[in-house]
């Protein structure tokens, strides 16, 4: 197999997909205001993206697959630690 093409999962099985290099991004980030007066800020952070060689979509359109980490950060509210 050449050097980018790789086996990965989807769907519960392995196929073969090319890896494709993300070239820009603008990672937003969700911001959760929580009950308790803390603030939860969370973001997905891609590590590789893959297109499948052999696979589409119902509509013909490519199927690629995301490996990712979530990053997740947390302001406790000044209430929440008074509480320890």
């Amino acid at each position: 197999m050449p050097d980018n093409i790789r086996q990965v999962e989807y769907q519960k099985r392995q196929i073969k997909a090319v890896e494709v290099r993300v070239e820009s991004s603008d990672e937003k980030q969700s911001v959760y205001k929580l009950s308790d007066g803390s603030e939860l800020r969370v973001r997905l952070a891609i590590a590789n993206v893959f297109r499948a060689l052999e696979e589409r979509t119902e509509d013909g359109d490519p199927v690629y697959v995301l490996r990712f980490t979530p990053a997740v950060a947390v302001s406790v509210s000044p209430d929440v630690l008074k509480n320890r």
